[in-house]
């Protein structure tokens, strides 16, 4: 049976690697754009570079921060932080795949989904976890 010690790690750790994958994926979506603009027939890329780095840039401090929260023993706010980041980075992801033309993401296919889960899955466990346990 994990101890509380353990699960909070486990949340901080996923943490971090949500945040980790949230910048690559930015990264790659905001450098694919920026040098498929001028040869896309779409009107412009460069508005969607841009919208997709702020969102990333601001889900990668929001799970820096909500991991660190998580560390701190603050399980509620570090949880709820996490795991909207994660949902917004899930929302980022579906979007560049399905929606924007053209398809940045799709080369990722059903893999691609698992890019979100640790951030989500911090967020739950440490909103699972009680609330300003001192461990």
């Amino acid at each position: 049976m994990p101890t509380e010690r353990t699960v909070n790690l486990l949340a901080v750790l996923l943490g971090l690697l949500g945040a980790a994958n949230a910048l690559t994926t930015g990264i790659y979506i905001v450098s694919t754009s920026l040098a498929l603009s001028p040869f896309s027939n779409v009107e412009n890329l460069i508005p969607y570079a841009y919208v997709a780095g702020i969102a990333n840039a601001i889900c990668t401090v929001c799970l820096a921060y909500g991991s660190y929260l998580l560390w701190k023993h603050q399980n509620q706010k570090g949880g709820a932080i996490n795991f909207t980041a994660g949902t917004v980075t899930a929302i980022s992801y579906v979007y560049f795949t399905f929606f924007s033309q053209p398809s940045l993401l799709g080369w990722l296919g059903p893999s691609g989904y698992f890019l979100p889960s640790p951030a989500m899955i911090s967020g739950a466990l440490g909103c699972w976890l009680r609330p300003n346990s001192k461990l």
